[in-house]
């Protein structure tokens, strides 16, 4: 799981300037825990492969990106993804978590139910919201860590995405991704998927970037254009989802 390093703990002025800016953007530095165990062999992989010494055993470096399998919940997040604002939780009415194909993070239907995406397991479902009040112009992104990566390498990233809604919100007008690396202010890359009459239905999304590092974070969020009500986003990622492509 990515933690998000407290630049400025002792300034709650700047703490709260920051909270602000997390909404708009995920490209944060951040600090790893991710085991080492993580360091697998990938037989399928048709790269030279680069070893790692992992407690005196040369292992096989591979790319390794979380998939979005997981159980359904508000806040119940696969291994390897959590919430980005981990100061601020998100309203009540607009949950963010893993979801399924028939209702948003396990509880209210969806209007209409979601194809099956192109692979096995769950989907993680963000909010966001527009409009007057306390949280308009607001979203909360999920994010994700990559690993195993190697510096000057170019990987890409295929997940899919979609756009739904309950009785009680509407569909998301844009899809963001970010992915960044530890000692960098801004975001390798920033790509959107334009999700406007792409409702209920899943579109697939890949995304290069060069490595700067051994790891990066992946970040997801939604945003709508209009309305008052809370919108959702889907992300499904498959168990293969990163590539090395140099």
């Amino acid at each position: 799981m990515i933690i998000l390093k407290r630049i400025y703990a002792l300034y709650p002025i700047a703490l709260f300037l920051f909270g602000l800016l997390s909404t708009i953007s995920c490209s944060k530095d951040y600090t790893s825990n991710l085991p080492t165990d993580m360091l697998l062999a990938n037989s399928d992989s048709n790269m030279e492969p680069e070893m790692a010494n992992i407690n005196g055993t040369d292992t096989l470096m591979i790319p390794w990106m979380p998939s979005t399998d997981g159980t359904p919940g508000k806040d119940s997040f696969p291994a390897g993804w959590g919430r980005h604002d981990r100061w601020e939780l998100e309203p009540d009415y607009a949950p963010i978590g893993t979801s399924n194909l028939n209702a948003l993070c396990g509880g209210l239907q969806w209007t209409v139910p979601l194809p099956a995406p192109n692979g096995p397991g769950s989907i993680i479902t963000t909010s966001s919201t527009f409009g007057a009040g306390k949280q308009a112009g607001r979203t909360w992104p999920v994010e994700a860590e990559i690993a195993n990566l190697e510096t000057g390498k170019k990987y890409s990233i295929t997940v899919q995405v979609s756009t739904s809604k309950t009785a009680h919100s509407q569909y998301s007008n844009k899809a963001r991704f970010e992915i960044f690396q530890s000692g960098n202010e801004h975001a390798l890359v920033t790509e959107f998927v334009d999700l406007k009459d792409n409702f209920n239905r899943w579109i697939t999304k890949v995304i290069t970037f060069v490595s700067t590092g051994q790891k990066a974070g992946f970040c997801f969020s939604v945003e709508t254009e209009k309305g008052l009500n809370v919108n959702h986003g889907n992300i499904y990622v498959g168990p293969d989802a990163i590539k090395m492509l140099n």
